[in-house]
């Protein structure tokens, strides 16, 4: 006796389909409509459109514009040169040195050697004379080089300090102030 697994399980066709609907479905197809010559004849027909329009752009191309006329696409930079720098001038002293610098004792103010300022607002003249333009002040504890001097004026004795650190710091001081560094 044949078991039920032996049975088929989906339903067995009569041999018909569903009817096709539409024009074509009702005309049997384009390919039947439509005999073999004109199939032929169209593509021919398709392929010489092909040419002459190949023909006609190879005679007459596309007007373009001259690569003047359009914008760029992207700007190049010429890359940058190198600009020298001219040196920063060094400030002419006001007063130059004495040629010959003596010896200083340990101690003792003197040309060549270093003094440190006593007292703070230490006034720095363009002349070793009271009535000189103050050109800088002086903090204490502050170093300068004795360059010129001694000077006497107005009842003291002026030396020309400059600067240790800042040469441009230069002027005549009173030696009350100064002690030997």
């Amino acid at each position: 006796m044949p078991s039920d697994d032996t049975q088929p399980t989906r339903p067995i066709s009569s041999g018909r389909s569903a009817p096709k609907t539409g024009l074509l479905a009702r005309l049997g197809g384009l390919r039947a409509v439509l005999p073999w010559p004109v199939w032929a004849a169209g593509a021919l027909a398709g392929l010489a459109v092909a040419v002459i329009a190949w023909i006609v752009l190879a005679v007459f191309p596309i007007p373009t514009l001259p690569a003047e006329s359009l914008p760029p696409d992207f700007t190049v930079f010429p890359p940058p040169t190198f600009t020298p720098i001219p040196p920063t001038p060094e400030p002419t002293p006001i007063f130059s040195p004495t040629a010959a610098l003596p010896t200083v004792m340990p101690g003792t103010i003197g040309v060549g050697g270093m003094v440190e300022v006593t007292e703070d607002g230490l006034r720095l003249r363009d002349a070793p004379s009271l009535s000189g333009l103050i050109l800088n002040q002086a903090s204490a504890h502050e170093l300068f080089t004795v360059v010129d001097g001694p000077r006497t004026a107005d009842g003291y004795t002026w030396w020309l300090l400059q600067g240790v650190y800042d040469t441009s710091r230069q002027g005549w001081a009173v030696e009350n102030y100064l002690k030997a560094a």
